[in-house]
C-alpha cells in the first residue's frame, strides 16, 4: 500500500536474558548480573542493515495453524493454553491496519501465535531453541533445548519453510515453550518515509537458567554478542554498535534491574497489566529525525544564536539519558526544515533540550500529524512573529 496507508505487519521478538558467568573469585564489576543476546544484522539486510537487534521476525500463517493443537494436547489447549490471564485485551486499543498474516478463525490465540513466531525466529537466527518436552517438569528459570547433532539440518529447513517448525516439534515430542516468554512491550514502526517497512512488534522477555550455545546463520545475522544492558548502551554511545529507538529504549528499561531475579519477578508480577501499543511521534527536519515517545512533553519557542555545535552537544547529552533519537537523512529529504535552524524543547525525565528557528524573513508553517495510541494532533504555526503567534493543540500545555 502506498505512503502513509501502508499496513503494519505483525512481528515478535525476544529479549533473552541469562545470568553472567564469573569464572574467577573476584568477578568484574558490572551494573547488572545478567546479559542479553544481541544479533548484528547483515549490511545487505532490507530492514535495519548493520543494526544490533534482538532475535525475532514476522509472523507466518503457520504460526497460527490449528495443527498446533495436537502438539500442545493433552497438556494445554484453548482457550488459554496454560498462559496466565492478561490485562486489558488488545481489542480495546484503537484499530490500526494490519496485513493478514494469521488465519482469521484459528483456534490459536493471537498471543500464542506471536510466541510461537518469536521462538521459531529465535531458532532460525541464533540457533537457540526454546522448547519444552511434553510432560517434563516446569522450571522456575527454563533452559534452552539442545538439538541433537543429527537434526542440525532442521534449522535450514525451518528458515526456508516456517511450516517445518511444527514438524520439528512433533518429531522431538516437544512444545514451543510459550510459558517461558513474558510480555514486555509492543511497538509500531513510525511513519518516516513513503514505502518504508512497518511492523507491529510484540516484545517478550525470556529469563534463562544458563547461557545457551548460539549458531549464526550468516544470512540474517553476522554476529552475536552477550552484553549487559549497561555495556550495550555504552557501546552505542561510543558508536561501536547501532541501536534503533525501540532496542535502545528497552535496553534502557533493563538498566533499572541490577539482578536477573528482580527482572524475572517484575515480569511475572506485571502480567496482569498487559502492554500498551506505542507509536513514536516523528518530527522530520532537513538533516535528521527527532522522535517523541508517549508521556514526553513538547515545548516550541523562539530563541536566537544557538550554534549547530551546541545543538549537537545537547542532542548527544540527551541521547545518553533518554530514548529520544536523532538519525541522519539525505539532504533532500525535507527541504523546508533543518535541525540547525529549528529548535524544539523536549522534556523527558527532567531533561530539557532547546531548539529554535532563527530565520524570521521567510515565514513558514509546519503541520506534523501525530498518530499514537491516543490519536493526538500537534499543530504548530510559525510566522515572522513566532514569539507572538504559536498554536499548539494537544494534551500538552501551551508555552509561549
Amino acid at each position: 500500500m502506498h505512503g502513509s496507508l501502508r499496513q503494519w505487519r505483525r512481528a515478535a521478538t525476544v529479549l533473552l536474558a541469562v545470568g553472567r558467568a564469573h569464572p574467577g573469585p573476584s568477578p568484574a564489576a558490572a551494573a547488572e548480573d545478567y546479559e542479553i543476546l544481541m544479533l548484528q544484522r547483515t549490511q545487505s539486510s532490507g530492514f535495519l542493515p548493520g543494526a544490533h537487534v534482538f532475535p525475532g521476525g514476522v509472523l507466518d500463517t503457520s504460526d497460527s495453524s490449528t495443527d498446533w493443537l495436537q502438539v500442545f494436547k493433552p497438556y494445554h489447549g484453548p482457550p488459554g493454553f496454560g498462559l496466565t490471564s492478561f490485562g486489558r485485551p488488545r481489542e480495546s486499543y484503537p484499530e490500526v491496519p494490519f496485513e493478514s498474516q494469521t488465519q482469521s478463525h484459528s483456534l490459536i490465540p493471537e498471543d500464542v501465535a506471536h510466541r510461537i513466531c518469536a521462538i521459531r525466529e529465535t531458532f532460525e537466527e541464533s540457533g537457540v531453541l526454546l522448547l519444552h518436552p511434553a510432560g517434563a517438569e516446569t522450571l522456575h528459570l527454563p533452559r534452552a533445548f539442545v538439538l541433537p547433532d543429527d537434526l542440525a539440518s532442521w534449522r535450514t529447513r525451518v528458515r526456508e519453510d516456517p511450516r517445518q517448525f511444527l514438524q520439528l516439534c512433533q518429531r522431538l515430542g516437544c512444545m514451543p515453550n510459550i510459558w517461558a516468554l513474558q510480555e514486555w512491550s509492543n511497538w509500531l514502526t513510525p511513519f518516516v518515509k513513503k514505502g518504508g517497512r512497518r511492523y507491529d512488534t510484540k516484545f517478550y522477555i525470556c529469563c534463562l537458567q544458563e547461557k545457551p550455545q548460539t549458531f549464526l546463520d550468516m544470512i540474517e545475522a553476522i554476529k552475536c554478542e552477550w552484553l549487559t544492558p549497561t555495556e550495550a548502551i555504552k557501546k552505542f554511545e561510543d558508536e561501536e554498535i547501532l541501536l534503533v529507538p525501540p532496542q535502545f529504549y528497552e535496553i534502557r528499561r533493563l538498566t533499572q534491574f541490577a539482578f536477573l531475579s528482580d527482572l524475572h519477578k517484575f515480569c511475572l508480577d506485571r502480567i496482569s497489566e498487559g502492554c500498551e501499543r506505542w507509536l513514536p511521534i516523528t518530527l522530520l527536519t532537513l538533516d535528521g529525525i527527532i522522535q517523541l515517545l508517549p508521556e514526553e512533553e513538547v515545548i516550541l519557542l523562539m530563541r536566537t544564536n544557538i550554534s549547530t555545535y551546541a545543538l549537537t552537544s545537547h542532542l548527544s547529552c540527551l541521547l545518553q539519558k533518554s530514548a529520544i533519537s536523532v538519525t541522519s537523512l539525505p539532504p533532500d529529504f525535507h527541504p523546508s526544515l533543518s535541525t540547525s535552524s529549528w529548535y524544539v524543547a523536549f522534556k523527558y525525565a527532567q531533561i530539557s533540550l532547546i531548539l529554535k528557528k532563527t530565520n524570521k524573513k521567510n515565514p513558514s508553517s509546519f503541520y506534523p500529524t501525530i498518530l499514537s495510541s491516543c490519536h493526538l494532533m500537534l499543530l504548530c504555526t510559525f510566522t515572522d512573529q513566532l514569539g507572538k503567534k504559536l498554536s499548539l493543540f494537544s494534551h500538552l500545555p501551551l508555552i509561549s
